[in-house]
């Protein structure tokens, strides 16, 4: 009986987990962001996210730690998500105790109905003396027009297809980062 009664808490909790898990049956399309700062960066700045919405407007987010999550429900196709721009903002200079800092920021979003999935790293400097973290953050910001924007369109099957918005976005995004580590190591 005990047995009996195991099992079938096991398999109600598994119908759940399952139930809970692929395609949503309204058609919509479930996006995540994450940005991820290093504990360093998060010493030296705090950061200003501007990302998509699910209606294509637009919010800002000021992370203050070294984690921010958010998530967007697509119903409305074509649909635009993604990072539109980021901010960081400096810490006071007099907070700045240590003599060296690597300082790192991952950006990553996903969807759940598809298999979608990217990752890309916004700051990448493997050490940064104190007195260059000014300069650090200033090349940061200084990253021009470089959201990272795809586009969702649901297709006749209820299917999604996922395209950029603008292929030269990376070929951007790699120039940047190429100029900051330069100037960081000067």
């Amino acid at each position: 009986m005990k047995k009996l009664i195991f099992t079938s808490i096991l398999m109600l909790v598994a119908v759940l987990l399952l139930g809970s898990c692929g395609d949503r049956k309204d058609g919509a399309l479930t996006v995540f962001y994450c940005i991820t700062l290093s504990h360093d960066m998060d010493q030296m700045a705090d950061m200003a996210v501007t990302y998509k919405l699910a209606d294509g407007s637009t919010a800002t987010d000021t992370i203050t730690g070294t984690t921010w999550e958010k998530t967007v429900v697509l119903d409305t196709f074509p649909a635009a998500f993604g990072l539109v721009d980021y901010t960081f903002i400096p810490k006071a200079a007099n907070s700045l105790k240590k003599e060296e800092y690597e300082p790192s920021v991952i950006f990553s979003m996903f969807t759940r109905e598809t298999k979608f999935e990217l990752e890309t790293s916004l700051v990448y400097v493997s050490r940064v003396s104190r007195k260059n973290v000014a300069s650090l953050i200033e090349l940061a910001n200084d990253h021009g027009d470089t959201g990272i924007i795809k586009i969702a369109n649901k297709q006749e099957d209820n299917s999604f297809c996922i395209n950029d918005s603008d292929p030269d976005t990376e070929k951007v995004k790699i120039i940047r980062d190429n100029a900051i580590k330069e100037a960081i190591s000067k």
